[in-house]
């Protein structure tokens, strides 16, 4: 793991990940997401990168994921 994040647990997405051969519309993740909206199922989600190196694809911005996740 990165330097830093040996000992942060990850946050399971439950069910089952989508066929990558035949990737849905939209984010890929949508189906297993609390928190996906109709635009999640259609809209493609555009890889946003951070300060550290990092990516994400999400419609949500770094700072309403990190509110989103902070309030679990």
């Amino acid at each position: 793991p990165e330097e830093g994040v040996k000992n942060i647990k990850l946050t399971a997405i439950p069910g089952t990940p989508p066929n990558l051969k035949h990737p849905p519309e939209g984010c890929r993740f949508a189906e297993r997401c609390k928190y996906r909206s109709k635009e999640c199922n259609v809209e493609k989600i555009l890889e946003t990168n951070l300060e550290n190196g990092r990516m994400f694809r999400c419609r949500f911005t770094e700072s309403e994921l990190r509110k989103v996740y902070s309030n679990e």
